[in-house]
This record gives structure tokens, sequence and C-alpha cells, in this order.
């Protein structure tokens, strides 16, 4: 049957039957009355009258509830002999007023604020008169009420609602001497003001921690009394209310101290998204003592309460259940459970459950009704402005009082509560959750944590009010401004503050924060308000590490500096980081969180935006160690527990704090986030030590509280003896478990890409409640400027082409985030531009001018043979000498060229040297030796040597094309001597013929005489005529030589041309390939054409040196490459053959995206010759291939690269490498293998 069909009766007459013997049917026949009176419309008003509940309820479940209120308030009438002293008229008096008392706690309790307004003047009215057939429409009931058949006794008072009075049938003697303050609430006989319980609360110590106050309030006086009412007559209890009201601190504070520790034993478990059925029977179970055979249970004579907080967290599964729900309603329905072992029954006896939830929605599921009918529901809402008020005045009060700060504070208490409670609940108005923006919850522990950030100041870092109101816009800021993701939403906040600080603080916002305009305009902007800094780390002379606002910034740059380079001493991981002002900030931030206590951290940001470095660096700063999971291969659930207990232990062994970085690249199962998730809120991981392991802890607690009960000093000694425990295992591994929460920060570093991350804060609400939230934003311009600044600083150029190049680098940044979004409008897909895109560019830009590497070189204390050799090479051509030393080996002297060539490298004019170079007087003996030792060596060819050194690359390259130019300068030139000197040897020869002709003339008559010196010149001049035959011969071959020489005279001519033109250029179109490398791979091809053209345009109005029509082919390819790649496989089209220069001359590694298959058919071909090897992620083998390859330098190319990647393979994505034992290592999981410098 239907539950709306049977209706609440039949259990109602069941539970008659159970009444103590001691009532009469007359008091029966009265309760029946009151149920038939008040029931059914209450239900129908609450179902039909436009009140909304916490949670669904079923109406059998409301009426029971109201049952086990009366069970516990008729408790009194058991006593037969007590029951018989009552007088008659009082006992039914009393049946009333318990009755009221039980409606309004059950049918009344379940709705919000609003719902309880409406349901108070509704019972009110049925109380006094009933309802007509004209009203009952108002209040959408389908049948009237009659007045009550005569007036009822037991009257609620008149002055407050109904949910402000307990119903009183007798007064202790205690209750009837108190005395009440004159402005006290007032009752009647029956009906006394819960207030009342107020009035002797003493005030807050002032050595308590702020995390351990808990404001005594209306709700926590009614709260806590109804809890224990229901507790101690064994009902279940449900408390729904909206996160932050308190209700797991309410329950906890009462399990902990207001119950009966002598009976109560409580069990805490906090359910999430991934908790499943069997994880809550082995919490439960690991608690519980074995009485005999197949029944377990609490220790004899105690009873176990467990406490089950967000109980509507876990996911359904595929049939609609929640599995661990279900698991807990088997216990309640069936009182047993069953060995998931052997199947047998377990019983479980003296054990009750209570449990804690939001409202559904948000991802909190709804609960079956088949379990909530066991419970009692108490709904609690969230507070109305005057309890806020009253709880954090009372807080500011104290730490006034605490911290003596002297009379002229008070006035400024409830301003700041006033003006935290204004920002608090425009924000919840206002900035709403979206998709985008799904971590936009705002809840009580923001406001808290406001408060407790102006809970850091004292009276030396607040010497006035005007300083406190500076602090509270401070953590304002802190707390609301920094989860912001959009500059309207920031905008917003922004003028909030300015807003409340004219209404509540009576000041004008720019004149407070004056010190801020440091243009003078009489406005502080919102840039302004990032030098609004606090920390404790700003000023060295600040030795108590007091809170302070930072009024030097500079000088906080070089404190943090002078932290970075002590810890870059101290650590084997040194960080390479440029401090500008964006990073100092982030860093005071997490300083802030971390130094407060039990507070934790969400760094939110893309990849490369400084989370997990700038944590480190804080941690540090705070004098607090970082802890952090190492993701191997075989890494599973056993080792991230056995990582947790390390990081536990390493929390409590001393004072020291620790902090837990635990980035989501590193979540290779979502179970670690369940672990994390209990962390955040209890401090404990359930079950995650070993009965041996506690007992170790145990021990361990036990010598620490040791130290405390030895402690004699006063103050905080005397307040560590009241916190000594009792010595028993269980109080000792709560101290643990304390220690853990006072001890232990977790920061979690999460990007926001894509959908995991909403996923996350939906399945485990405790990322966003439990933590401080830290949105890093795009690198601001101030932030982009430094680092380009610091990269560009030893590039071999003007200072008015660097601040062209820096601005051109800053634009390329912001227009590329500019396109992407409208990349993503037209085409519907995503682009981030990170600053690790920013690095790449400026990063590329350095490598193709090479000082970087240049430094890189003259830094090698044991370089590679190849960069000796060519470094020999460039030192001859450059005219330097050898140092001699002794070799150590022989004891001989030798020349050494290295000390030269760092020498040579350390000049700053080194490149400009190199490209200035007279090649055309370049000594012959230079050259012989060059031609002789260096050119035919095959491990001097440029491909070889840039295996170890790109810029070693180059310079082998210059000195093969000075070795090509001097072979064409010097071999033309003597052919051309050679000429010359053979056309004056046959003008000579003329000279002489016709001086013998004359001669034969003058001496024809001595013919006789002289015929046999005749016949010697005949001989000769057969011999010049032999002479002249040849020049002639080889004046032809000159001639033909020299014009076979002047065509490729015109082509080194021209070369020589076009390489001073790109030389010319070379600033423009590198800083221009560099930009398409870093960004602009991702895009296609129009969209790659748009941003090139534009930022041409750029570099032209900047008056840079640049092509007149750049293209990154021209500017980077080499046809030679070019042609290899397209025989490959590559496609010839211009777009294609860009990304292969992109890939080629990237620093990171390239992630393709290949519909077609033509980048993988490529890389196949061109790599297959140096032994390519092909993995999946999915291969069982795929590390192990990758270890090797990484070892020897082989290539590999991974195929099938889902959304998600194996985390393992992070250190390898960031090249994390480092020397270890003079080899450049890298740390793959839990192996540590030599990288070479070939791997790709």
């Amino acid at each position: 049957m239907e539950p709306a069909s049977l209706g609440w009766r039949p259990v109602f007459t069941s539970w008659l039957n159970i009444l103590p013997a001691t009532l009469t049917e007359n008091h029966k026949k009265l309760i029946v009355e009151l149920f038939e009176r008040f029931i059914d419309p209450c239900i129908a008003y609450l179902r039909k009258g436009g009140l909304k509940e916490l949670s669904p309820t079923s109406d059998s479940n409301l009426v029971r509830s109201l049952m086990n209120i009366l069970d516990c308030l008729f408790d009194k009438f058991h006593d037969a002999k007590k029951f018989a002293s009552y007088v008659t008229k009082e006992v039914f008096t009393w049946i009333e007023g318990m009755f009221l008392f039980a409606l309004i706690w059950s049918i009344g309790i379940t709705g919000d604020t609003n719902s309880r307004a409406k349901f108070d003047l509704f019972l009110r009215k049925i109380i006094a008169a009933g309802i007509n057939d004209e009203e009952k429409r108002d209040f959408g009931l389908l049948d009237a009420v009659p007045p009550p058949p005569k007036p009822y006794t037991a009257l609620l008072p008149e002055n407050l609602t109904i949910y402000h009075y307990k119903f009183i049938s007798e007064l202790s003697e205690e209750e009837a001497n108190r005395e009440k303050p004159a402005d006290a609430e007032e009752g009647n006989q029956y009906w006394e003001p819960w207030s009342y319980q107020l009035y002797n609360v003493p005030p807050i110590p002032k050595d308590t921690f702020f995390n351990e106050i808990i404001v005594e309030t209306l709700d926590t006086v009614r709260f806590t009394s109804l809890l224990d009412m229901l507790i101690t007559h064994q009902k279940s209890v449900l408390v729904v209310g909206p996160t932050g009201t308190g209700k797991s601190a309410y329950i906890i504070e009462y399990l902990l101290r207001k119950c009966d520790k002598a009976v109560y034993k409580p069990i805490f478990i906090n359910f999430s998204a991934q908790t499943s059925a069997s994880q809550t029977q082995d919490i439960i179970m690991s608690k519980l003592d074995k009485r005999r055979k197949g029944v377990y249970g609490p220790p004899v004579g105690q009873k176990c309460v467990v406490f089950v907080d967000d109980l509507n967290m876990p996911q359904v599964e595929q049939y609609g259940a929640q599995p661990p729900v279900e698991l807990l309603r088997q216990w309640l329905d069936h009182g047993n459970w069953y060995d998931r072992k052997d199947q047998s029954r377990i019983g479980l006896i003296d054990m009750q459950l209570i449990c804690a939830m939001g409202p559904p929605g948000g991802g909190r599921n709804a609960v079956t009704a088949r379990f909530l009918r066991h419970f009692n529901t108490l709904g609690i809402n969230e507070f109305d402005d005057k309890v806020l008020t009253t709880i954090f005045t009372k807080i500011m009060e104290w730490h006034i009082s605490a911290k003596n700060f002297n009379d002229q504070f008070k006035l400024v208490i409830p301003m700041i509560v006033q003006a935290t409670l204004n920002v608090y609940k425009a924000a919840l108005a206002s900035l709403l959750p979206t998709p985008a923006k799904s971590h936009y919850i705002f809840n009580l522990r923001d406001f808290s944590r406001v408060i407790q950030g102006i809970s850091l100041s004292d009276p030396e870092s607040c010497p006035d009010p005007a300083a406190m109101k500076r602090n509270w816009i401070h953590e304002i800021l802190r707390v609301f401004y920094d989860r912001l993701i959009d500059d309207e939403d920031r905008k917003w906040l922004y003028e909030q503050v300015i807003k409340t600080s004219k209404e509540v603080f009576r000041e004008n916002f720019h004149q407070l924060l004056g010190h801020l305009d440091i243009e003078k305009t009489g406005t502080v902007t919102e840039d302004n308000l990032r030098s609004l800094i606090y920390c404790d780390f700003g000023d060295p002379k600040n030795e108590q590490r007091r809170y302070l606002e930072v009024t030097n910034l500079e000088q906080l740059r070089t404190v943090s500096e002078t932290y970075l380079e002590e810890f870059n001493q101290m650590s084997k991981k040194p960080m390479n980081l440029v401090l500008f002002r964006f990073a100092i900030e982030h860093v005071s931030r997490i300083s802030r969180i971390i130094k407060q206590p039990r507070s934790h951290a969400l760094l939110v940001g893309v990849g490369g935006s400084g989370r997990q470095s700038l944590t480190r660096l804080a941690a540090h700063m705070s004098e607090m160690d970082t802890f952090q999971v190492e993701i191997s291969k075989s890494y599973t659930m056993n080792e991230w527990r056995e990582d947790l207990k390390r990081a536990l232990r390493k929390a409590t062994e001393t004072d020291s704090h620790l902090v837990f970085l635990f980035c989501d690249t590193q979540i290779k199962d979502e179970s670690f986030l369940e672990d994390i998730n209990n962390l955040l809120n209890s401090g404990e991981v359930p079950n995650l030590f070993p009965a041996d392991e506690k007992a170790e802890i145990c021990d361990k607690m036990r010598a620490l509280d040791r130290i405390k009960a030895q402690a004699k000093r006063t103050g905080s000694g005397q307040r560590d003896k009241a916190k000594q425990t009792d010595g028993s295992p269980l109080s000792l591994f709560n101290m643990f478990i304390q220690r853990c929460r006072d001890q232990l920060h977790i920061v979690l570093a999460m990007s926001p890409i894509g959908d995991a991350f909403r996923s996350r804060l939906r399945k485990f609400p405790s990322l966003v409640n439990c933590c401080t939230i830290d949105w890093f934003q795009s690198w601001p311009e101030d932030a982009l400027e430094a680092v380009a600044q610091k990269f560009l600083e030893e590039t071999d150029m003007t200072d008015e082409e660097r601040r062209s190049c820096i601005d051109i680098c800053k634009y390329f940044h912001v227009s590329t985030q500019q396109i992407s979004k409208r990349f993503l409008a037209e085409l519907d897909r995503h682009n981030y531009v990170t600053p690790t895109s920013y690095l790449e560019l400026l990063n590329i830009f350095s490598k193709i001018f090479e000082p970087e590497q240049i430094a890189e070189m003259k830094a090698m204390k044991n370089p590679p043979g190849a960069v000796k050799t060519v470094m020999e090479a460039i030192c001859i051509l450059l005219g330097e000498q050898p140092e001699r030393v002794v070799d150590p080996a022989t004891g001989q002297r030798k020349e050494d060229w290295w000390k030269t060539s760092v020498r040579a490298l350390g000049n700053q004019n080194f490149l400009k040297s190199l490209l200035t170079y007279k090649r055309d007087e370049i000594p012959p003996n230079y050259m012989k030796r060059i031609r002789e030792k260096y050119v035919p060596d095959p491990n001097f060819q440029p491909d070889k040597v840039e295996t170890v050194s790109q810029a070693c690359a180059g310079l082998a390259k210059w000195t093969l094309a000075m070795d090509k130019y001097d072979v064409v300068a010097k071999i033309v030139a003597p052919k051309k001597q050679a000429l010359a000197s053979a056309q004056d040897q046959v003008a000579k020869a003329e000279g002489i013929l016709s001086e013998k002709r004359a001669h034969l003339r003058t001496v024809q008559e001595k013919l006789a005489i002289l015929q046999k010196q005749l016949d010697e010149n005949l001989a000769k001049k057969d011999e010049l005529s032999k002479q002249v035959t040849d020049c002639k011969t080889k004046l032809i071959r000159a001639e033909t030589l020299i014009g076979g020489l002047g065509g490729e005279k015109s082509r080194w001519m021209q070369a020589a041309k076009d390489l001073t033109q790109q030389y010319d250029n070379l600033i423009g179109d590198i800083l221009l390939s560099g930009g398409v490398i870093a960004y602009l791979g991702a895009f296609t091809a129009v969209f790659r054409q748009d941003m090139a053209h534009e930022w041409n345009k750029l570099i032209e109005e900047k008056n840079l040196p640049r092509s007149a029509s750049f293209t990154l082919v021209g500017t980077l390819g080499e046809p030679v490459v070019i042609r290899a790649w397209n025989i490959a496989g590559l496609p010839s089209d211009s777009f294609s053959v860009e990304n292969g220069i992109i890939l080629s001359n990237s620093r990171r590694w390239p992630l393709m995206i290949d519909p077609q298959g033509q980048a993988n058919k490529w890389v196949k071909n061109m790599e297959k010759p140096k032994n390519l090897h092909v993995i999946k992620p999915s291969d069982s083998d795929y590390v192990r291939v990758l270890e090797n390859c990484i070892q020897f330098g082989h290539p590999v190319l991974m195929e099938n690269v889902g959304e998600e990647i194996d985390p393992l393979l992070e250190p390898l994505l960031l090249k994390q490498t480092f020397k270890q034992g003079g080899s450049l290592c890298i740390k793959l999981g839990d192996s540590v293998i030599e990288y070479s410098p070939d791997f790709r």
C-alpha cells in the first residue's frame, strides 16, 4: 500500500498502545483529539501553503517524529509513584503543552526561515480559533479547521514566535532560583524563552584559539537541548541546513564535550561523492568490539553514536540507490549487516545514528524516504542578521580584549561586523554560481574568515581604528575578491567595498587608502589595491612575525628574493623564479592562509602560473616543510595511503607545521580526493592506520602528553595542561587527530580547464567550504614586463630595440588571448594562453639570438668534446692563443684551449666580433690549421654538434662558411696573378725580337762571322715561340676559369648581400617567428595569417627591422630539410611546412592534432632511421619503453593521447631534469634515469 493511502493513523494507533501505563483513557482521549485536530491541517499547510522544506519529508515520518519527541517528554510519566503525586488537571495541561512543543519541533521545524514565520501565524490561529471556510483557501487547505472544543490551558506567549519558547512542566530548584536580567524576554507558567539559558554563559577565555570559539546563541541552545533529548532516548536524528550554519560543529561539540562521555562513544564519518558501502562498513566495524559470536557493539555499558556528515553526498548508482545510505538503512531496518568474506550475519547492538546534510541540489542528492523515515529531522536555517551580529560582535570583543587594544577600538567593532555582513549578503545576492563560476559559493565560513584575518592584528600592527579598517578591506579582498574570475565581478566587489566604507565606516575609501594612490589622482584604483598587502615576512626587523601592512614594496621584493635564494641553496630542486609584483602578491596570500590555524588553500590557475613554486616559497618563508607525493608507474591506493601516513606523522611529530601540496595532475584515482575531503573536514582519514601503527602513534602522543604535563610555565603552559588527555588510547589518538588538524595545511593546486574542476567541486564540497580560494588570474602587464626584462637583459641589442621587443612580446600574449575568444566563438575550439606560452616565446627568441646559450657554454666546467673542438677553431680564427697547462697524467705541459674559449665567450662583443669578422684578411696559416684539423673531422659537422649544443652548431656553421669563402677568395686570386705574369712575358719576348731584327740589318756584313751566333739565336727564337704558345694556351685557360668563377662570384656576392639583409632584419623576423611558434600552433591557417599580419604591422610601428614580407618558412626554413620532410610524407603546403618548423623549433614537446594521420605518417618516416618507438597510454609496458628511450636517446611517438594524461608523465612533460653524479637525470615515477640530450 502506498504511504499516502495508508496515512499516519495506523502508525499513531500502534503508538497509543505503548504509551506509559500511568496514562489513563482520558489522557489518551486528549492525545487523540489533539492529533486529530492539528495533524492534518498542519501537514496540509506544509504541503500546500507555499512553505519550503529544507529537505523533502513524508507525512508518516513527520508524525513519527512528533511521537518520538512525545516519547521523550512522556518519560516523566513512567514512574507510577511520582505520577500519582501530580495534580490531575496539571497533567492534562502538560499533555497539551508537550504536544504543541512536539508539533513545533517536528512538523514545524522542517521549513526555511520564511516558512517558519508563516507556520507560526498558522499554528497560533488554529490554537486560538481555528480556520473557517473563507480563510482556508488563503492557507491552501481543502477543509476548514473548527475552533477548539474548549480553550487550551498551555497557551504560548504572544511576544515572540513559537520557536522562541520551550515547554516546561516543572522547574528544577536551580531554574526556579535563576535570576533574570531586567530586559529578559517574558514567558509564562508553561513556556520559557530559550534565551534564559544564555544569560549565565561565561565570556570567551582570552587564551582560546579562534577556531575553537563557539558563541552560544538561541540556535545553539535549543539545538543542543533537542539533540540531547533525542540522543538520550535513543532516537535517530537528521540535521538539515545550508553549509556554514554550524550543523557539524554543534553535533561534534555535543558529542565530545556536552554528552556523558562515560556512556556515549562517538564515531565520526564524512561522506563524499566517492564514499562506498564497503568503506562505511569498515570504518564503523573498526571502532566496535565483538560482544559475542556474530554480535558487535561498543564496550559493555556504553552506547555508540555514529555521526555521518554530508549524508546525501554519495553518488547515485545506475538503479537510483546510494550504496552507503542503503547500508545504513539496512542497519536501522534490520539491526544487522553481513560479513563480506563469508556472508555471516553481523548483529549490531547499543548503537544509534546522527546524520547531517545540506539541502539537496548542487551535487547533493535526495535521500530515499525509506531511510529518512527513521529520523527526527531538525532544520537549521541561515542565521538572521541579528544572530550573525551577535556572534561576530562577541568574537571581535574577545579579540579586542585578549590583545589589549584600547577603548577607542570598541567603537569599531559594530562597524566591522556590519560592514562584513553587508558585503557577505551582497555577495550572496550578486555573485551567483554558474557552470563557469561553480566556486562562487559563499557561506558563513567566509564571514568567519574575514573576522579571523582581523584577529591576526595587534595594537602594534593596528595602532589606530583607521588601521583596523584598512585591515578589514584587505581581509575582504582576500576572502571574496581573490576567488573572482572576471573583471566585471571584481569591479562589482571593488565598488561594494567603496560603498560599504562610506555607509558603515563613514570613511572616504580613497582617503583611507590614500597612501596607495601613487599617481596622486585622488582615486585609489583596483590596480592600486594590489599594493594593499599584509604579511608577516615583509620586515626583517619583525622578529615576532606580526601580521603587518607592507609599506615598502621594493623592500618586500628584496626580502622575498633573499628567501628564494636561501631556498635554492637548501633545496635539491632550486626554483628559477622571477619575483615580480604579481608573484609576491600570491606568495603573501598563500602565506596568510597557512599562517592561520586549520586553514587550507585552493589555488586555481592554468599550468605554469606558479601555484606550486610559490607555495614552496611561502612554506619556506613560514618555516614550514612541504610534502608532495611522487607518482610512479605502480602508484596505487596503497602507495597513496602510505604517503598520507608519512605526511600525517611528519605533521605531528614536532611542533613544526607541514604544508601538503597536492596537484590535480597527481590525481591518479578520484578516491585520492575522497581522502583529501576527509582530511579537510575532520583531519582524519578513516581506517588509515592499522592497529599496530595506531599503538605506535599513541605511544608518541603519550610522550608529547607527558611533556605538556611537565610544563611548569604559566599562561600557555597552563593551557596545555588543561588540554592534557586522560591517557586512554582513544583520547591519545584523538590528540593525534587534533594535532593533524592544527599543524597540517593542505594546499590544492588545480586547473580550471575542462569539466573535471567543476565536477570535483560538486562531488567534494570541502574543496570550497574548507579552503580559502586564490584564483591565479592571467599575468598582468607588469608581470609580463618584468619577466621579459629579465629574459632579454643580456640579449645583444640596443636599449631602444629591447624596449620595443618587450612591448611586442606583451602584445603577442594579450592579443592571442583575445583571438582565442574569437577562435572559440567561430570554430568552437578552445585554446588556452598560459604563462608557459609567454616563457616559450622569450626562450625561443633568446635561443635563436643565442646569448643565453653562449652563457650556458661559458658556464660549462667539463664541456663535451664537440664543444671544445668548435671553440678551438673559433679561437684560432680570432687569433687567440691557448694556455699551457700541466697534464696531471703525464706531467708534461699541453695546450688548453677551453680556458681561452671561456675568456672569448666572456667578451660582451663576442657575437659582434664574428659578424664583423674581416673575412678577406684571414691569415693563411689560420686557414691551413682549420682545413687540416677541423674541416675533415666528422664530429665538426653542425648536425653532429647540434646534439650537444645548438649555439655551438651555429659557430661550427660560421667556421665552415669562413672556409668556403676563403677558398673562393684565395684560389681565384692566384689565377689572376698567373695571367698577368704570362702577359708580361709575351711583351718582353716581342721587344727582344724587334731588337734582334734591327741588329741583323746592321750586322749583315758580319753574317758569316756571326752565323754561329745566328743559329743560336734562331734556336732561342724557337724556344721563345714555344713559350708564347704555352702562354696563349694558359691565357685561354685562365680566361675560361675566370669566366666560370665570375658566375660563382656573383652568386656568392648575392648570398653575402642576402645574408647582410637577413642579419639587419634579424630582430623583427626572429621575434615574429618566436611568436608564431609559441602561440599560433593551435590555430588554423586563416587565424595564423591574420595574427602574423597584425603582429608584423606592430613591429613596423615600433621601427624594428624586419623583412618586408615575413614568412616563417623564409626565416627559419632550410630548403634541404624541408625537402626531406616532404619526401618523408609531410604535405608541401605552407601551413604543413610551418607546422614542421614549429615542431622542430619549439622547446615544448609537440601535441599534434592529427585527424587525417598526416603528422603520424611523417614522424614515423622521419624518425625511423633514429630507431623510433611508438607507444600508446593503454600499453602495459609503455613506461618501460619510455625509460629506455630516454636513456638511449631514441625518439618516442605516443599515439591516442586522451584529454587526461598519466600523472607519471608530468616530470617528463615539464622536462624536470637535474644533475646527479655529473650526469643529466630525470625522475620518472620512482625511477631516476639518465636523460639523453638526443631524446625526443
